[in-house]
């Protein structure tokens, strides 16, 4: 993928439109017009420029930056300012989908078991009466990472009509976002 600070801004901006509007077929890669671009505050252009000299001398990469904006959004219906975006913040929330994080939040799991008398990792799963899950409600807390839920979510969620009525419109929102960050990880978006 060609960078740039259009393509710093673009991303940015259809990474804005998911989170702020709920539209999550945007194409985060899609550039925005150039016209857009130079219009917008000198404030953003500079944060653009910085974030494209970051990426061009290969601190993070798009993916992470992507990875980093959805992230830091899973609790907020905002995203978060480009000034916010370095280096060490994109390193520390990349470390959330790391195996050494999936490896923590099983022995964590494991330690819970006992308090909550679950057999298996499925029963995080299930959506109880606030239209959450035990799962959501320990991510949101921050006791665990989001890897948990990339690693197991697929295998433990049974997506059937009822089960969807009964989900909150936050724990429906961080669905969509956690899907998104896993194409994001994985190249595929």
């Amino acid at each position: 993928m060609e960078n740039s600070s259009l393509v710093i801004f673009s991303i940015y901006q259809n990474v804005k439109k998911i989170i702020e509007k709920q539209t999550y077929d945007v194409p985060i890669y899609k550039k925005v017009s150039n016209v857009w671009f130079n219009k917008t505050n000198s404030f953003t252009i500079n944060n653009c420029k910085r974030i494209f000299n970051d990426v061009e001398n290969s601190y993070y990469t798009h993916n992470d930056l992507v990875t980093f904006l959805l992230s830091m959004s899973l609790d907020s219906s905002k995203i978060i300012g480009l000034n916010k975006v370095n280096y060490e913040n994109i390193k520390k929330t990349l470390k959330l989908y790391t195996k050494k994080s999936l490896i923590r939040d099983k022995e964590f799991i494991k330690s819970i078991n006992k308090e909550f008398e679950f057999d298996n990792i499925s029963q995080y799963f299930v959506i109880n009466d606030d239209g959450e899950n035990i799962i959501y409600s320990l991510i949101m807390n921050k006791h665990v990472s989001p890897i948990l839920f990339l690693q197991y979510s697929k295998k433990c969620l049974h997506v059937n009509s009822e089960n969807n009525i009964l989900k909150s419109e936050d724990y429906l929102r961080f669905e969509k976002l956690m899907n998104l960050i896993f194409k994001t990880i994985r190249g595929g978006l």
